[in-house]
């Protein structure tokens, strides 16, 4: 026993002069309003098969809060090994304590017994490497004969109090306030802002920057989370303009207040920032005045975008009109909208007679089938096609009143198809072998080359694929109308042909996956 204690002396005197790295040290981190957890990674050395055990207690100067802890893996037999300690707190009251930075509120320590015994003619060593060794010659055991565990190492649990060393930096950001679709006097704006590992209560204040121009309107802020229990990444900031007042018009970018954040954790300050807030003064509503014709080009109200032109065939009184992005009903039958989609609004207090020509520029990459584009109208509940032109980037339409636009393509195209050219009657016989030669034809506005021959199905039968993984399929002039027509070979299969069938129907796609469709008579025979 005398030799025992000697020992554990040695040890004990090890582990207070050597001082603790870093890595071993096990940083808490904030998991909620009141649990802290953290963990880190020790490297163990031992000439014997281990198990391994941990305790934990609080320092004296913190008290409260349940305490766990943990070691993986528990058993080790390996010459050297990688244990993960882990810690854990809960039911801390952490606002109670001041901003003191950086404290160790407990004590982690590792316990080492043997599994079994070392080589033979070595005595027990284990290491913990950097830390602390223990060696024995004869590893002590009690009374029952049961091996003792053994004191093998300490490692502080350290929690930071208070604000982070590193604030955030919000030079960067700004909050741009635009207006909300269908309201021009209601504008906001947010932004995401980083947090920085701050956590707390989050409160704020604007300051507004116009100063003798006067008051655009009535200005609030709101911050999402208002409380922030754990560490987040960021908030998101907002500030919203009500009962606006056109003070400026014209005039971009004009800083309009200064929100002030404040981060407070256990009622003291932890931080503030500052955050810009800019709107833009553009004239949102083209003057119409009394002529005849009147052409305006009215700023889309959320970008101030001028894609639009409106044509009064005659104005008798004048006013202002107006185009807005709105979320109109769904798009009309059979056709599908760009990308983005995008809905126009076009309105106008001005007092007109006759029609109104209503031209949209457009960007043709955001269309699949920019050639075969439509303008539609929202008349009394539903889609009119109003288009009367259509160049590469500008489509125009003739309506008698102004309501919601939107600029559609096909969903899929209707084509003309001949079963068995050249012969009118079309007659299938659903016991023959071989293929059937379906043609679709082409016209001065569809040309058969965009079609994807490989996507082609005739009343449920496949085009024929050739050994070199080509489809049967051939362009010519089919109907002699002097338009080329796709021509291709469709492998018969009996099953696909009903009693009483009279036509069969073709479906497939373009290369750009717009679906296409048509169908012929048939006629079957024995």
């Amino acid at each position: 026993m005398l030799l025992r204690r000697s020992l554990l002396i040695l040890v004990t005197i090890a582990l207070v002069n050597m001082p603790v790295s870093a890595a071993a040290e096990i940083v808490l981190s904030r998991t909620g309003p009141t649990s802290l957890a953290g963990g880190t990674t020790i490297t163990v050395t031992t000439n014997f098969p281990a198990l391994f055990s941990s305790v934990i207690s609080r320092v004296p100067a913190y008290s409260g809060g349940s305490l766990n802890c943990s070691v993986s893996p528990s058993s080790v037999s390996s010459p050297e090994a990688n244990l993960s300690v882990q810690a854990q707190v809960t039911n801390f009251a952490i606002d109670n304590y001041a901003y003191s930075g950086a404290q160790q509120i407990a004590v982690y320590r590792l316990y080492v017994q043997p599994e079994g015994p070392p080589p033979a003619g070595e005595d027990y060593h284990v290491t913990v490497t950097g830390e602390a060794s223990l060696s024995l010659s004869n590893w002590p055991v009690n009374e029952q004969g049961q091996v003792i565990r053994q004191h093998l190492a300490d490692l502080p649990v350290v929690y930071t109090f208070g604000p982070p060393q590193t604030l955030p930096n919000w030079s960067q950001y700004k909050i741009q306030l635009k207006p909300v679709p269908g309201d021009p006097s209601v504008f906001n704006g947010c932004v995401s802002l980083p947090l920085g590992g701050h956590i707390g209560n989050l409160s704020g204040s604007l300051v507004y920057s116009l100063g003798s121009l006067g008051s655009v309107g009535n200005l609030s802020f709101a911050l999402t989370p208002s409380t922030v229990e754990y560490p987040a990444s960021t908030f998101l900031a907002c500030v919203t303009l009500l009962d606006f007042v056109p003070i400026l018009e014209g005039v971009r970018a004009v800083k309009l207040a200064t929100l002030n954040v404040r981060i407070t954790e256990g009622g003291a300050l932890a931080y503030l920032g500052s955050c810009p807030v800019y709107m833009d003064f553009p004239p949102f509503y083209a003057p119409t005045p009394p002529g005849s014709p009147v052409s305006v080009t009215p700023p889309e109200s959320t970008t101030g975008d001028t894609s639009v032109t409106v044509v009064f065939d005659e104005v008798t009184e004048g006013g202002q009109t107006t185009v807005s992005v709105s979320t109109s009903p769904s798009a009309p039958a059979n056709f599908k909208l760009g990308t983005p989609p995008t809905y126009y609004d076009i309105s106008t207090t001005a007092v007109y007679e006759g029609f109104v020509t209503v031209c949209i520029s457009f960007d043709p990459g955001t269309f699949n089938n920019p050639s075969k584009l439509k303008l539609f109208h929202y008349e009394d509940g539903q889609w009119v096609n109003c288009t009367t032109s259509l160049s590469e980037n500008t489509i125009c339409g003739v309506v008698s009143s102004l309501s919601p636009f939107v600029i559609c393509e096909p969903a899929w195209i209707p084509v003309e198809v001949d079963i068995r050219p050249g012969d009118d009657v079309n007659p299938i016989n659903p016991k023959s072998p071989g293929t059937i030669p379906v043609a679709i034809l082409g016209g001065a506005d569809f040309d058969v080359a965009e079609i994807d021959p490989y996507s082609l199905s005739c009343a449920g039968l496949a085009v024929r694929v050739l050994p070199n993984d080509r489809v049967q399929c051939s362009f010519e002039d089919v109907n002699g109308d002097g338009y080329i027509d796709l021509v291709c070979q469709f492998v018969n299969d009996r099953s696909a042909w009903l009693p009483g069938m009279t036509s069969a129907a073709l479906t497939g796609s373009l290369w750009d996956d717009t679906a296409i469709g048509g169908s012929d008579q048939i006629r079957l025979v024995p």
